[in-house]
């Protein structure tokens, strides 16, 4: 499999807020688009919660796990990682994201 990503900040943003990781090997695609329009750190939120998503899911993907249960599990933890990050750091407070997981399994 191959895959690609694209993002533009857009017209009215300074930042752009999008952060994409894709794992071809695994079939693991994940998007986030940091919140911007007076929350902070829209791209710190993004980037964060792809990557902790990513770890959180990428040993934990077996023939038999309940894909479903897991991909709200990785949200969580996601959420729990933004959640402490910002309690350690005042600039941090309001951060928040969207995010998109996206795992591909043939089912015969």
């Amino acid at each position: 499999m191959k895959a690609t990503s694209r993002s533009d900040r857009g017209t009215k943003r300074r930042k752009n807020r999008d952060a994409v990781l894709i794992d071809c090997e695994r079939e693991m695609f994940f998007l986030a688009d940091g919140l911007g329009g007076g929350h902070p750190a829209g791209e710190i939120a993004s980037d964060t919660s792809v990557r902790t998503a990513y770890d959180y899911l990428k040993d934990r993907l077996h023939d038999e796990t309940d894909i479903k249960h897991l991909l709200a599990e990785a949200v969580k933890h996601a959420h729990h990682c933004l959640q402490k990050l910002s309690g350690k750091d005042r600039t941090l407070k309001g951060m928040g994201t969207t995010i998109v997981l996206m795992i591909i399994r043939v089912c015969l």
